[in-house]
Formats: structure tokens, C-alpha cells, sequence
């Protein structure tokens, strides 16, 4: 199956550079370990390695989940303005004080890596920059969108979710705070906005020449020959 699904993507590894040999591996590794999680999470008997933390407010919880509803769901939520694909939706028990577990809905989202190291909250870095995540905290924000996404797709409130990190086999629990979507969804405004702004006066806001931040960003070659060839042309203008 992996084979095939690489075949169909094969012009698309090639304008990437990577050899199908290289991907097949990664695939069968994050498959494998993916396989691993869910016997973790479905088998409950291993109460220590099926337990998650969800932060210092909601702390170390028993979860086990009970289905997998769907995989690579695409939601929409117009009330935001948002959309995206998930991993994977699932129905969980979350073990609670009382003698029933509380039975929740909600995104699990797998990243092929390890925890980073950066494990500064949401929002810790300037106002003017919080929408320039460093790598955690970008990770917590995709899973907390997520559960507005689902809270949307499902009709019903969705205040947590899982981060699983494959290489490193660790789970975070995010659980949602006000302040965190608030945030976000103040981001998310700033750059439709500046999005539409660029697109009708051509021009990109200017570099923020921070190091720790610029260092990480996704953009930062695509960004630093943009900005060369803009002030290039104003010198030689």
C-alpha cells in the first residue's frame, strides 16, 4: 500500500529531490509506530503508558481511546474563517474524580519527530511577534485550531487533544484556554488581512531580522531573496 501511494506521488518526490527508497523507509517507520500508539491507547491495562499529561491546570489523566472515527478529515469552519486536515478525529476516555470516565471527541495530531526543545507557552514572545511560534508552541496551536475545527464539524464543544510525537513516543495533551484561541484567532485575522493587503499593493511587510525566530521559520529563504532584490532595486533606483 505504501508502495503504491508513493508511485501516485512520484513526480511530486522528484520536483522535492527524494528518492522513493528514502520515503518508503520513513513511511514504514512512522506506520510502525503509529500501530504502536493506538495498541498503547486502546489497551488500557498499561496504566502508565496510556496515561497523558493535559497541564498543570487539568494534570496527568488515564486515556483510552475507544474509536477512530475518521482519518485526514478535512473540516471547515466558516464561523472562523478556518480549515484544515486532521490526522486523526477520535473518540477517547478520559479517566475523571467521578467513577465513570468522561467520553470526549477529539483531534490527535502525529508529528514524525521528537518533542523540540523550546517548551516556552503560547504567547510568550512579544505581542507584536506571538504569531511567529517557536516549534511546540506552533505544534499545541495546530491541535487547539483543530478543536475549533471540530467543535464546528461535530456540533459539539471540543476543549482538548492529543500531540503525539512518533520518534520520541510521547503524547501531550492540549487542553483549550480561552486566551489561546483568542490569540490565535486575533493572528489568524492579522494575516488574512495583511494577505489582502500584499495582494493589493504588491508589497510584503518588512523583515523582522530576528535570529532565535527567523532561524525556524518555514519561509526564511523564500523571505531573505525577496527582501535582497526588493532593496537591491530601491538602491539602484
Amino acid at each position: 500500500m505504501q508502495r503504491m501511494g508513493i508511485q501516485r506521488n512520484i513526480e511530486n518526490l522528484y520536483a522535492c529531490g527524494v528518492h522513493e527508497n528514502d520515503v518508503y523507509k520513513t513511511l514504514v517507520d512512522a506506520v510502525t509506530k503509529i500501530l504502536n500508539w493506538v495498541n498503547i491507547f486502546k489497551n488500557t491495562q498499561d496504566s502508565e503508558a496510556s496515561s497523558v499529561d493535559f497541564g498543570s491546570e487539568n494534570g496527568v489523566k488515564k486515556v483510552a481511546i475507544s474509536e477512530v472515527i475518521d482519518i485526514e478529515e478535512m473540516a471547515w469552519a466558516p464561523k472562523y474563517g478556518l480549515k484544515g486536515m486532521i490526522d486523526a478525529s477520535v473518540r477517547v476516555k478520559v479517566e475523571a474524580n467521578k467513577n465513570e470516565p468522561d467520553v470526549k471527541v477529539m483531534p490527535s495530531e502525529f508529528k514524525t519527530g521528537k518533542v523540540p526543545k523550546d517548551q516556552a507557552r503560547l504567547f510568550s514572545v512579544p505581542k507584536s511577534l506571538r504569531g511567529l511560534l517557536y516549534s511546540t508552541d506552533e505544534h499545541s496551536a495546530q491541535v487547539i485550531l483543530y478543536t475549533l475545527l471540530m467543535s464546528e464539524r461535530y456540533q459539539k464543544h471540543v476543549d482538548t487533544g492529543l500531540l503525539c510525537y512518533l520518534q520520541s513516543d510521547q503524547t501531550q495533551g492540549i487542553a483549550v484556554r480561552r486566551s489561546d484561541i483568542v490569540g490565535l484567532i486575533v493572528q489568524r485575522n492579522q494575516l488574512a488581512n495583511d494577505i489582502v493587503k500584499a495582494s493589493r499593493l504588491q508589497v510584503l511587510p518588512p523583515m523582522l531580522r530576528n535570529s532565535s525566530l527567523c532561524r525556524i521559520c518555514r519561509h526564511l529563504n523564500v523571505c531573505t531573496i525577496y527582501h535582497k532584490l526588493q532593496n537591491k532595486s530601491e538602491t539602484e533606483g
